[in-house]
């Protein structure tokens, strides 16, 4: 370096990059400037004969990155690590842009911010006659604070959590209607004996099958006490109106047929997940304490179980089951 030569951040920091991970290719490539851009959610609350405002910090918004790039096959700049004999422009530069186009959230290592796990929105890339053996682009990108899909959000309802709603729907719907059964109280009992029977420990499984079956009848009884066309009164279940009444009773049933299953079965409930890293369904089940075997039995749908993506949807069993 020339005497009086200052030295700047950029020099002290290392060259800016972008990886997907897993195993692929890490891109470097020399920054010639950065703009950050962020802000804060705060809702305003005005009240009335009170000067300004209540402010509210409801969490921050997302990070925008501005980075404009140099791609010069004269840059002798150290840490450029890109593999030997692949020139910076056009290779460098048009591979990454394919890396990028594939939309997928990865490591951007900025020099002066360290690693941002962005996306990239969109870029300006600008090439000229003028410019021999190089090109300047701007990048554009978007931080991702990759929220996993809560498990529960795809976990089937259990039969004891969704019994009491559906029959708390059925009783409203048929009396909105004005249909009044004596039938209608026996539902309800027996839905609260057969919740009762799946939750005690040590019920029978043949006292459960007994009192799910008792309750599919009832509710097969009263979808047939008010479904007769013929006979005024009878017929409250045929009304266009009724519909969601219908649809109460037969999901009723339906419920109800998974009693025993759900108290029997030896096997956990399968529920899915998204993965929130790449991994392997070995690292997986190390992970969840869960044969890898089983894993893999359950996860057909996966391409290659060595190498599983970020975002990719997998199938697990629930570990919450009782």
């Amino acid at each position: 370096m020339a005497d009086g030569e200052r030295v700047t951040v950029f020099d002290q920091y290392p060259v800016g990059s972008f990886s997907l991970g897993g195993g692929r290719r890490t891109f470097f490539f020399p920054v010639v400037s950065i703009s950050e851009g962020g802000s804060n959610r705060i809702p305003r609350r005005r009240r009335p004969f009170r000067k300004g405002a209540k402010l509210d910090n409801t969490g921050r918004n997302e990070k925008e990155f501005s980075i404009e790039c140099c791609f010069d096959n004269s840059i002798e700049e150290p840490n450029l690590d890109n593999p030997p004999g692949l020139a910076l422009y056009p290779h460098v530069l048009n591979e990454l842009i394919d890396e990028l186009d594939t939309g997928e959230t990865g490591d951007l290592q900025l020099p002066t911010r360290g690693k941002v796990r962005c996306k990239l929105d969109h870029y300006n890339r600008t090439e000229s006659p003028n410019d021999r053996d190089g090109a300047r682009v701007t990048f554009f990108f978007v931080e991702d604070n990759e929220d996993a899909i809560d498990a529960a959000s795809f976990k089937n309802p259990t039969v004891r959590a969704t019994m009491q709603t559906a029959v708390d729907e059925t009783v409203f719907g048929m009396e909105s209607a004005g249909g009044f059964s004596a039938l209608l109280e026996e539902l309800e009992d027996a839905a609260t004996a057969l919740q009762d029977a799946i939750a005690a420990p040590g019920e029978f499984v043949a006292d459960v099958d007994q009192k799910a079956a008792r309750v599919a009848r009832l509710a097969n009884d009263v979808e047939n006490q008010f479904l007769i066309s013929s006979q005024f009164g009878r017929d409250m279940l045929t009304r266009p109106d009724s519909w969601a009444t219908v649809q109460q009773l037969r999901i009723l049933q339906d419920t109800t047929s998974r009693a025993v299953t759900e108290k029997s079965s030896p096997i956990a409930a399968v529920i899915t997940i998204v993965l929130e890293s790449s991994m392997s369904i070995f690292d997986l089940a190390v992970q969840l304490g869960q044969d890898p075997t089983d894993l893999q039995a359950i996860n057909g749908h996966l391409e290659d179980l060595l190498y599983i993506p970020i975002g990719a949807t997998v199938n697990i069993f629930d570990r919450s089951a009782a």
